[in-house]
């Protein structure tokens, strides 16, 4: 069983580097995949690593051309060649990760042969990090309906077009998340909230910085209810 962890990212976040390096620290996975969305790259995103590159399973990619939910479908095509049953971990590059936090989060996506999908308890700060607690909440919706966040989550790569769909990449900024979440509970599987371990994230940061791609988002909005009826 293979797991790829991806973070897409425009190399904005001062936590990207803390990021990547606690996760390689922490290791738990197979290949971690940093997808550099510059449009011009003068230099290298990653930090340096005491270990190197390739002691640490780390694939620096540079692919200006992709948009945001491009970016996931690649890494998710990725982990699907790599073997038969993989699980696939979506990262921001703005948030911080307690430890353990890829072997508990694969964990919790492979409690139950329904469980298609898991992601992290974002209210739950890391001074309150719960190890111990492996219980897990299914969940309706995404975000705004105290659902899964498409800043850290993972799915069982193995789905990819049998049958669950790439992310529609009609979705350029938001949505994609909702259009996985929405997937799987057209399939009558669950999605599920980790409760003990945590996750703090800084919010949008790229968002914040362009305010024009509210419109785009917006759109994207309108897209989702033509294609569900509904968001």
């Amino acid at each position: 069983m293979w797991t790829t962890v991806a973070i897409p990212t425009l190399g904005e976040s001062a936590l990207l580097g803390p990021l990547i390096s606690d996760l390689v620290d922490q290791g738990g996975y197979d290949s971690l995949i940093v997808m550099d969305n510059r449009p011009f790259r003068e230099e290298h995103i990653t930090p340096v690593l005491d270990r190197g590159a390739h002691e640490a399973r780390l694939i620096e990619m540079h692919c200006p051309e992709m948009s945001f939910h491009q970016m996931w479908n690649w890494a998710w095509r990725q982990c699907c060649d790599q073997d038969d049953i993989g699980n696939l971990i979506l990262l921001n590059d703005d948030i911080r990760i307690p430890s353990g936090f890829v072997t508990r989060l694969v964990a919790a996506l492979r409690s139950a042969d329904d469980v298609w999908c898991a992601y992290p308890n974002y209210t739950r700060a890391l001074v309150d990090d719960a190890p111990g607690d492996s219980t897990l909440t299914p969940t309706t919706g995404t975000f705004r309906r105290g659902g899964l966040w498409g800043c850290a989550f993972a799915v069982r790569a193995e789905l990819l077009d049998n049958p669950l769909r790439p992310i529609d990449d009609q979705f350029v900024i938001w949505c994609g998340d909702d259009d996985l979440v929405k997937q799987i509970e057209l399939a009558g599987k669950k999605v599920c909230r980790a409760n003990g371990l945590a996750l703090e994230h800084e919010m949008s940061t790229t968002m914040s910085k362009r305010p024009q791609l509210y419109e785009i988002g917006w759109r994207d909005i309108e897209r989702f209810k033509a294609k569900y009826g509904e968001w």
